[in-house]
């Protein structure tokens, strides 16, 4: 088995079932020997979940090589068959272009769990086209094209940058007008960005030296806050230690519910 992630070998496992783990051990009806396929040009994904087979020992070379061909897709012709043995895979017999096409598995003394490779030796490279991805034809579209298409990723980008900036300028208009519908002594809800709340009393609207726009000045009803009232020693309105806090009149919510029935109690 080619070496696959951690991811793939657990998706493996799920889909063969717990027996899949002594997949190795499994045995063949009599008369019959089980081999795990790979090959040099198709990954173990390509080749399927479960890549064991069970093979009649009548089977001659040829036979043989008929059935890989209707798994594995190369011409039996262009078959090179290497069984092999063991985790670090040793070749047990090694089987080249038509050679020994009369020898039955059964004189080759196989045995259950052992692997056979096919190493695909067309000089047309049919099994490897088939699986290049790279030089399939791909769509191409010009940007025109592309900027004509509805329900695009780069509209859909274009219009969300777009919303941004029209909020934001929304709020930078917002933040330069003197929030009226607010007074203080006024108990309100403080906003978070997080969308958290904090009951508070308002106790400052104003301009401020620390930051341009009107700002509302809120004492908390717990040491929630950042400050005293103060910011940059300049005081604009005075609190204990961590009860002061600064935010823009969007962030102020009142009416709400008797503010949510005093924060709960």
């Amino acid at each position: 088995m080619q070496n696959l992630s951690s991811d793939e070998l657990a998706l493996r496992s799920y889909i063969l079932g717990t027996e899949e783990q002594n997949i190795h051990k499994q045995k063949a009806p009599e008369g019959n020997v089980r081999l795990e396929i790979t090959h040099s040009v198709l990954s173990d994904q390509l080749l399927g979940a479960n890549n064991f087979k069970n093979f009649p020992l009548t089977l001659s070379i040829k036979e043989f090589k008929e059935k890989l061909h209707r798994f594995a897709g190369t011409d039996t012709k262009w078959m090179h068959l290497q069984f092999r043995s063991g985790p670090d895979r040793d070749i047990i017999k090694d089987i080249d272009l038509n050679q020994e096409e009369s020898v039955t598995l059964d004189s080759l003394s196989l045995v259950d769990g052992m692997n056979i490779h096919i190493i695909d030796k067309d000089p047309n490279q049919y099994i490897m086209e088939l699986v290049d991805t790279s030089k399939a034809e791909k769509v191409k579209m010009s940007d025109a094209e592309y900027d004509l298409r509805e329900n695009t990723v780069k509209k859909q980008l274009e219009k969300q940058k777009l919303e941004q900036q029209q909020l934001k300028e929304q709020q930078e208009i917002s933040d330069n007008q003197e929030p009226s519908h607010l007074k203080v002594g006024e108990k309100c809800l403080v906003k978070s960005d997080d969308s958290s709340t904090r009951l508070g009393i308002i106790a400052f609207i104003g301009q401020t030296e620390f930051s341009s726009g009107y700002w509302v000045g809120v004492i908390l009803n717990q040491p929630l806050g950042k400050n005293d009232g103060s910011v940059k020693g300049k005081s604009y309105f005075s609190c204990q230690p961590n009860y002061g806090c600064f935010v823009r009149a969007r962030n102020i919510l009142q009416n709400q519910e008797n503010l949510v029935v005093e924060q709960e109690l």
